[in-house]
């Protein structure tokens, strides 16, 4: 598959690479008349939600049924080119050919009657700070979440339900994991004692059709919407088609592991793990939770 042009400049690679997210503008249409506007427009009736009556909406995160999905590559093509640039290119994707749907990840009202929580190591009783992916163990090479992007399909607003961030927190993170060449379970992060090694949080506000691109490493959670403006957004899971390198030959490290190793503090890492690659299935979660009762 052809690589697409670089849509990241040099300055938005480096905060890419110091902070560990960038934001992509204006990535796909939105507003009266667009595929977006028809999608939101028909959850409501699809999820059984009054629009024009705020005190019924859920106080709990939606998560909605897809029913249609888009090519990325055609729908936002500044988006997929911006994955792929910061993957290293198409080859090193396991699926280039990535999809959007409208199974949208909703918040209409979470947390709506608790004081407001600001960024920071402490959450608000509906949110924990973590990293994805629960069906695979945990490595600091591991591909399977190769990025992790946020899909704005409305505006994100302060207090209006936008996800936390904490940048620093992708060296802690991939210190832990560094320790742990056999592997880590979902449910092993010592989220809270990671987060407070952390001093950057920040509240990802974005504007609708706006696409934020973060490092798999990154802690975050969900936060409260107490503007009872509807949140519609996604989160988008690309994988490498193979482990991570932190010693290349070449030098030619994606943005990803060059993150990595800034986190950690070194030029090049020899690093092997010692357990199973594997993924999770429900009966191992299952086990393991009535294991720890």
């Amino acid at each position: 598959m052809a690589t697409p042009p670089n849509v990241l400049t040099p300055e938005e690679i480096e905060h890419f690479l110091n902070h560990g997210f960038v934001v992509v503008k204006d990535c796909f249409p939105t507003g009266p008349g667009t595929l977006v506007q028809r999608w939101i427009d028909e959850s409501w009736e699809k999820e059984g939600l009054n629009r024009h009556d705020p005190d019924s909406w859920p106080t709990r995160p939606l998560v909605m049924k897809r029913t249609e999905e888009v090519s990325v590559r055609e729908f936002a093509p500044r988006a997929y080119a911006a994955i792929v640039q910061l993957m290293g290119g198409p080859d090193r994707l396991l699926n280039p050919d990535i999809r959007w749907g409208n199974n949208f990840l909703a918040n209409f009202a979470v947390g709506r009657d608790e004081p407001w929580v600001a960024p920071g190591p402490d959450s608000f009783s509906g949110a924990n700070w973590h990293v994805d992916g629960n069906w695979f163990m945990h490595y600091l090479d591991g591909p399977e979440q190769g990025i992790l992007g946020i899909v704005c399909w409305e505006k994100m607003v302060h207090q209006g339900g936008a996800t936390f961030i904490a940048p620093d927190s992708i060296g802690p993170v991939a210190r832990y994991l560094a320790d742990r060449p056999e592997g880590v379970w979902p449910d092993e992060f010592p989220w809270d004692d990671l987060i407070r090694q952390c001093s950057d949080f920040r509240e990802a506000v974005a504007d609708a059709g706006d696409f934020i691109l973060t490092h798999p490493l990154m802690l975050h959670r969900g936060s409260q919407n107490l503007k009872r403006v509807p949140r519609y957004m996604n989160n988008s899971v690309v994988s490498f088609k193979e482990p991570l390198c932190f010693n290349r030959p070449d030098g030619a490290y994606s943005a990803i592991e060059q993150c990595i190793l800034r986190g950690l503090g070194v030029d090049s890492l020899d690093f092997e793990i010692k357990g199973e690659r594997r993924h999770l299935t429900r009966e191992d979660r299952e086990a393991r939770r009535a294991a720890r009762l």
